[in-house]
């Protein structure tokens, strides 16, 4: 684990160093995409801009009432006591959602084209998810269970002398190669709604399956199952219901017989 980087003396934590990494890179390689496709830089930055805001407060939000409760959060807001909220970490599955409900309504209030802007930029998702969890890895929280194999780990938030499994750099890799098959699948132009469907889809179902080797418990755990598989299972099921519906409505109005 390496929770800081130093240059010098100056140390910088490598979870948000990561991060911001990964934000700028899938916004550089965003840009580069738009420019291919023909679109304005400066929407492009506002509807990043937007997705982030709102989507890094909807992932400290997640973490805190998954981690403490709605109750709690309402408690300290109410009373003005900021300093839990601030201090709380992330939960990706609600950055996702919160970045993906921002930017569409950015879209759609300054009328850009949703389906340019949506291919472009949903399949630079993950590859700025991919550092994200490598920052993960490096500051050794969204540890895997125990595992005494090739690439064991350890993290300052386990045992320190338990080996765990590298769970962070699978799903890392995992969303690598999410990337490249988005990159393929939208070299023809798609309909956006298609494509963030298809990401969704893909992502989740990892995801529920990547929750078996998680190791922390913080995200809590329900019937059995993680907090994250719920929600995986949960998108999946609507996005597979959206892409059947989408697909029986192509289907009817390509029968439909002009008069």
């Amino acid at each position: 684990m390496l929770p800081q980087i130093y240059i010098g003396s100056l140390a910088i934590p490598s979870y948000g160093l990561c991060m911001a990494t990964g934000i700028v890179v899938a916004f550089l390689v965003s840009y580069y995409r738009l420019r291919v496709r023909g679109g304005a830089f400066d929407s492009l930055l506002m509807i990043a801009a937007v997705a982030m805001a709102i989507g890094l407060s909807s992932a400290k939000i997640a973490f805190y009432i998954f981690s403490y409760g709605v109750d709690r959060l309402i408690s300290e807001l109410l009373t003005g006591d900021y300093s839990g909220f601030s201090n709380a970490g992330l939960v990706y599955y609600g950055g996702l959602i919160g970045g993906i409900a921002g930017a569409c309504v950015a879209v759609h209030a300054s009328k850009y084209d949703f389906d340019t802007y949506a291919c472009v930029i949903v399949p630079c998702i993950p590859l700025g998810h991919a550092f994200g969890r490598i920052g993960c890895l490096l500051a050794g929280c969204c540890y895997g269970v125990h595992y005494e194999g090739a690439f064991a780990v350890h993290s300052v938030y386990a045992d320190p002398y338990e080996t765990l499994f590298p769970i962070q750099a699978v799903e890392s890799i995992w969303n690598i190669v999410l990337f490249a098959v988005l990159l393929l699948y939208t070299r023809k132009r798609k309909r956006g709604y298609l494509v963030l469907e298809f990401y969704i889809v893909l992502y989740a179902v990892a995801r529920f399956i990547l929750e078996f080797f998680r190791g922390d418990l913080i995200r809590g755990v329900y019937w059995g199952f993680s907090t994250s598989q719920w929600i995986s299972f949960l998108l999946a099921l609507v996005c597979l219901a959206l892409i059947m519906w989408n697909r029986r409505q192509a289907r009817t109005e390509s029968t439909v017989v002009p008069k």
